[in-house]
């Protein structure tokens, strides 16, 4: 589970030393937050994921599922 911050170089360098290590599911959260959502999209572009949004009109939540 990621939740390494909410600035777009914190949660890249989380996502390339852990969640490339997965061969599993690797979870973030706040995906919605704008510099968040900027990487959220690039993996998505690239893996199979889910989306849990409870309310798509913030930008502070959500949990993004990617499927390794």
């Amino acid at each position: 589970f990621i939740d390494a911050g909410h600035r777009y170089e914190e949660v890249r360098a989380y996502w390339l030393t852990f969640g490339l290590l997965s061969d599993d599911i690797v979870c973030f959260h706040d995906i919605l937050y704008p510099q968040v959502a900027r990487l959220w999209k690039e993996i998505k572009a690239e893996h199979e994921t889910l989306e849990i949004v409870s309310d798509p009109t913030t930008e502070w939540h959500g949990i993004g599922v990617v499927m390794m």
